[in-house]
């Protein structure tokens, strides 16, 4: 397990991929969970959500070997890994930005619905608002983004059954 999430080096088939994409999609969901539960019972305020960030960025690095192993594995670069990713990364640019432009929309209602004193406190309000939503939807978000993307080019990467420069086929 530990050579199929951390090491770049050899190359693995499409189901051995989908098990290593399984496993950093629902592991950090787990534990989002978790830590969600014990700084919602402990009332730690937002300190889990630090912790999660912090364990995203190991993730990171065994998302970029398992895709170089994918990609190894059909005879091709690993560099082509920084298509899935940078389509994920722009997919949570964009879910991000939408989120604001969201927000910004309910800025406006608020204006007019709840008269408030001063545009200063509702927009301390909202950026308050659009920082905790990202926060806390974006870790459960991205498992509905992530399995998508590895499963489509994951189908879109031939397997090649003969030996290639990167290792000898499973």
């Amino acid at each position: 397990m530990m050579n199929l999430l951390f090491s770049p080096r050899g190359r693995i088939n499409p189901q051995e991929f989908m098990k290593g994409a399984r496993i950093l999609i629902f592991g950090p969901v787990f534990v989002a969970l978790a830590l969600l539960f014990i700084g919602w019972v402990s009332s730690t305020g937002w300190g889990w959500l630090a912790l999660f960030w912090m364990l995203v960025l190991p993730c990171s690095w065994c998302w970029i070997a398992l895709w170089v192993k994918r990609y190894h594995d059909a005879g091709k670069s690993g560099w082509r890994c920084l298509m899935p990713i940078s389509t994920l990364i722009l997919l949570i640019i964009i879910i991000t930005l939408g989120a604001f432009y969201l927000l910004g929309a309910f800025y406006l209602l608020a204006l007019f619905l709840f008269e408030f004193d001063s545009a200063s406190d509702v927009e301390i309000f909202f950026l308050i608002l659009t920082a905790m939503t990202t926060a806390v939807i974006l870790p459960f978000l991205l498992p509905f983004l992530q399995y998508p993307i590895a499963f489509l080019f994951n189908r879109a990467i031939r397997h090649d059954p003969n030996d290639n420069r990167f290792g000898p086929a499973d």
